[in-house]
């Protein structure tokens, strides 16, 4: 659930009308091929770990997800005494 949190995956009607259950999340992840197929009772190796958020990174950029921080249309004022780019 947390990684569909993350990317900023809408999901399916299901999905949209009861959110990122734990078993529509599953469903998600799987159909837009960030999961491999499993079973609930499934354990992960590290390498499929590491596939898994390799993955995910790669949907970030190219879906543009902001995984941080949503996007508030807010400015952030540079601290004080910071310089700008460019200068020394």
């Amino acid at each position: 659930m947390g990684l569909v949190r993350a990317l900023s995956i809408k999901g399916g009607l299901t999905m949209r009308v009861l959110g990122p259950t734990p078993r529509y999340a599953v469903r998600e992840l799987q159909g837009q091929g960030l999961l491999p197929p499993s079973s609930p009772q499934q354990f992960l190796s590290g390498a499929e770990l590491l596939g898994i958020i390799g993955r995910a990174e790669d949907y970030q950029r190219t879906h543009g997800a902001v995984a941080a921080a949503p996007d508030t249309g807010q400015t952030v004022a540079p601290a004080p005494g910071a310089s700008k780019p460019g200068s020394p």
